[in-house]
């Protein structure tokens, strides 16, 4: 059974930041016309899987509601994520963590 138009604009495509596909629609029809600028826009890429997920759908949407193919999509900028690091390996590792060419107190 296929589904309308209003349960397709509900559906949720970025799972980690909750974005759903009227967002991006919205976004495009907005004149938004890379996925940076959609990604900025909505929030969709920017959760904990960084896009690994979201990223193939919201190019397809793009490239539906533009009318463009999606090879025409200008590639979106990736970041490596971010993520905490337990305070044991600033220890066990110093020269890697270490402020090089700074003096104690800060100042060079």
């Amino acid at each position: 059974m296929r589904k309308s138009n209003s349960e397709l604009s509900e559906t949720i495509i970025c799972r980690c930041e909750e974005i759903r596909e009227k967002e991006i629609i919205e976004a495009v029809h907005l004149g938004l016309k890379t996925l940076d600028e959609v990604k900025k826009a909505t929030r969709a890429g920017m959760g904990l899987c960084q896009g690994k997920i979201c990223t193939k759908l919201v190019e397809r949407i793009m490239a539906r509601e533009g009318k463009i193919s999606p090879q025409d999509l200008i590639p979106p900028s990736f970041r490596p994520p971010v993520r905490p690091l337990p305070l044991g390996e600033f220890r066990e590792h110093p020269k890697v963590f270490s402020n090089s060419g700074h003096k104690k107190g800060g100042k060079k």
